[in-house]
């Protein structure tokens, strides 16, 4: 529903409904002034559009259709095929915004202002699991939580045993032909409930329309559908661990090293490989992979603030030509810019939560069916009380990240599992187009809308889905670009 709030003669003028007091927002309003503002980091998107003495938001940017049309901004349409984030207070509609984290807008006798007011965390010497365990004490038990057996989950299933519950796990059980899949074990005492999942039809790009209003990424679609599917399965509230490890997260730049470790800080196999033998094979490293830039780039930036990911799993769009190339450039430096800016204004915790939960596609939460302890004011405050040195430390030669989940985790719980949720979704991605590259390369061969912008010689895209492995490299990229060649074409 479009809410708009006015100035008629001098007094404000509510139209619209009531604004929902779970939203997330911060309202105030008299007869003469209305202000509302987003004060902390939530699951709920509100979008807005300003005019001379108006205000219009709604949690529903299609409410916005009627007067606007989707933006096909040429960057934005390659950064979604490579997988960069949108700006922060992005939209797909030109004129509407995203209301960010500490953003106010007024309305008054002067007109409409938006300001920006940051987030304050007052940090506590809480420790992360004993903050998570009173958020879900709080909840009194009678929720279920999505467990994947990784660190998250597994971090939380602990932290309700500690509050005195037994939540059933519901475990999203991937089919995928032909790969085994290992047990999953369910810590002590609870259990785990496995629900079929089945991603194929989810990523089939006959499903697209073209009256979506925007562009739809098979990311969030996977993402819209366990989650739609653990919920409509679990029958009650799910607890759900997304960026509880993000806000844990340092870089490596940030740890307490000791100077041999600032040295080793240089060589990439350093924290992905593990330990190296001995200097022979540090030189051999180097001289086949190159120093790791990304630590010097992370020491600049400010601690434990840093933009959404740039990207899931490929080596950038083949065939680019100039013109799209400049595109893409400009699109990635005005998005990285507004996203600095942004994240300068908040408090370390908030930031990082805002950053992921943006990253992860806000609206693949479902609704009030889910609960994010990742946004509880508590928690957030637990994280701000740790320095970044605190999140991270070298053990034997390795990088070892989330020190406090995985402290809290050595005394109940064994091995947790490693692989993200987007290896999942990467997976998923291979496989479909493992299936399905013939007749992508045969669409895309009959016509590029990108191509015929001047953006994309489709050539080399071909060539990448004439070989299996390749394909399966670059697989999510691949089916981002497919996915948006039949959204422009069905438009």
């Amino acid at each position: 529903m479009l809410r708009q709030i006015e100035l008629d003669d001098g007094k404000i003028v509510h139209r619209g409904g009531e604004i929902d007091p779970g939203a997330g927002l911060a309202v105030r309003s008299t007869g003469s002034e209305f202000e509302i503002g987003r004060p902390e980091p939530t699951s709920r998107e509100i979008f807005y559009r300003i005019g001379a003495g108006r205000i219009e938001f709604s949690e529903d940017v299609e409410a916005f259709r009627a007067r606007s049309d989707a933006d096909l901004d040429h960057g934005r349409l390659l950064a979604l095929v490579e997988g960069l984030p949108e700006p922060p207070d992005g939209s797909p509609m030109a004129g509407v915004y995203r209301l960010m984290v500490g953003s106010y807008l007024t309305l008054g006798a002067d007109g409409v202002s938006v300001k920006q007011r940051g987030s304050d965390v007052v940090p506590t010497r809480k420790p992360l699991h004993k903050a998570v365990t009173a958020f879900l004490a709080g909840l009194g038990g009678g929720y279920g939580l999505a467990f994947s057996g990784g660190l998250s989950s597994t971090f939380l299933a602990t932290c309700a045993r500690a509050a005195g519950h037994a939540p059933v796990l519901f475990h999203a059980d991937l089919h995928r032909d032909g790969v085994p899949r290992p047990p999953l074990p369910a810590p002590a005492g609870l259990w785990i409930e496995h629900v079929p999942c089945a991603l194929s039809e989810v990523l089939d790009q006959d499903t697209i329309t073209g009256e979506e209003l925007v562009p739809p990424t098979p990311e969030l679609a996977m993402r819209r559908h366990l989650v739609d599917r653990l919920t409509d399965f679990a029958q009650r509230p799910l607890v759900l661990g997304s960026l509880l490890e993000s806000l844990v997260t340092t870089t490596l730049s940030e740890v307490e090293v000791g100077r041999g470790g600032r040295q080793l800080l240089a060589c990439e196999p350093f924290h992905t490989t593990g330990v190296l033998p001995d200097v022979t094979a540090a030189l051999a490293a180097l001289k086949t992979r190159g120093a790791n830039a990304a630590a010097a780039r992370a020491a600049e930036a400010q601690p434990g603030l840093t933009a959404p990911a740039t990207g899931h799993g490929g080596h950038g769009l083949p065939g680019l030509t100039e013109e799209g190339r400049e595109a893409l450039k400009s699109a990635q430096l005005a998005t990285g810019a507004l996203w600095r800016a942004h994240l300068d204004d908040l408090p370390a915790p908030v930031g990082r939560a805002q950053a992921r939960l943006w990253e992860n596609g806000a609206l693949a939460v479902a609704g009030d069916r889910t609960i994010v302890p990742g946004l509880d004011a508590g928690v957030l405050a637990s994280v701000a009380g740790y320095e970044p040195r605190r999140l991270g430390h070298i053990r034997d030669g390795l990088f070892v990240n989330q020190v406090p989940m995985r402290e809290a985790l050595a005394k109940d719980a064994g091995p947790v599992r490693e692989s993200s949720s987007a290896f999942a979704l990467r997976a998923a991605a291979a496989q479909h187009l493992h299936r399905e590259r013939k007749k992508v390369a045969i669409e895309l061969s009959n016509g590029s809308v990108l191509a015929d912008l001047g953006l994309l010689d489709i050539r080399p895209v071909l060539r990448i889905l004439d070989d299996a492995v390749l394909t399966a490299d670059r697989a999510p990229m691949l089916l981002r670009l497919t996915w948006l060649e039949r959204w422009l074409r069905k438009r």
